[in-house]
């Protein structure tokens, strides 16, 4: 078992799998993902408590003061530290290894990060090693993924949001990203959401509003003021007897007979007030 004190021969190379103590881990510095979801790290210690640990996690040290930190299997640290455990069984790595790099390919093949947790990644990896070939190989994935990867951080922030939550695909995200007005696309997102949309139909909607723009932000932004009126008609009318307008609430229904109802229109064209004195 491996302690803070302990003497690791050969620094110089990953030295194969070893029991390390919890209590000289550190969490990543800079951890990859958004949030980690309460629910299934609870999943993933049930699983870990009755099945054991599948895959080792990945560390790299030791530092001055006898820490490592975790590369990758940041959850399964988590999970280790919810059920109790001592130690875990870990790959070892020398300090001077690069953890956005080692954590890369390990991170992409096994812990399903979302589209813009990898394009984060992507980006992060993109300055460090300069060239979109390096990224490429760094991750093992197509020029394609990688493009789109790098693109999708360019994104507004509604479209990130939705391919994050997975709400939309990349595919379709990348269409909606053209539209330039903030409410509009966020409507078009919603509905993307809503039925599924592909990207084909995505493509679609974005010639419709190349081709119409100024009509459809118009209906788009006169939406507000039409519920407000059609709120207002719903609640105020007209008075018949003063012509004032009140409230529905507060108004009565007569039950008349023709000859009462020409009497009262007879007073009220007359000037009177319906129900006052003649």
């Amino acid at each position: 078992m491996l302690s803070s004190s302990d003497s690791i021969p050969n620094p110089s190379s990953a030295l194969g799998y070893v029991s390390i103590l919890l209590d000289v881990l550190d969490e990543p510095d800079h951890p990859i993902r958004d949030t980690i979801d309460e629910d299934a790290l609870h999943a993933l210690a049930d699983d870990m408590g009755a099945n054991g640990l599948h895959q080792p996690i990945g560390v790299r040290g030791p530092s001055d003061r006898g820490r490592w930190e975790i590369i990758w299997g940041h959850r399964r640290l988590l999970a280790a530290r919810l059920l109790g455990w001592r130690e875990i069984a870990a790959k070892l790595h020398p300090l001077a290894t690069d953890p956005d790099q080692a954590r890369a390919a390990e991170n992409l093949i096994r812990e399903q990060l979302n589209p813009v947790e990898e394009a984060r990644l992507c980006i992060t990896l993109l300055k460090q090693l300069g060239s979109v070939s390096a990224v490429i190989r760094a991750t093992r994935r197509s020029n394609t993924w990688v493009t789109a990867r790098l693109a999708l951080y360019e994104m507004p922030d509604d479209v990130q949001h939705a391919v994050g939550a997975k709400l939309i695909p990349v595919a379709v995200a990348s269409a909606l990203a053209s539209i330039d007005h903030e409410g509009y696309r966020q409507s078009l997102i919603d509905e993307a959401a809503r039925t599924g949309a592909t990207e084909k139909l995505a493509a679609i909607w974005v010639a419709e509003y190349a081709k119409d723009r100024d009509r459809l932000i118009n209906n788009l932004e006169a939406i507000p003021e039409l519920i407000r009126r059609a709120k207002e008609a719903a609640t105020y009318t007209d008075c018949q007897g003063c012509l004032s307008r009140v409230s529905w609430k507060v108004v009565e229904t007569l039950r008349l007979c023709p000859a009462c109802m020409s009497s009262i229109e007879e007073h009220t064209a007359g000037g009177g007030a319906a129900g006052s004195p003649a």
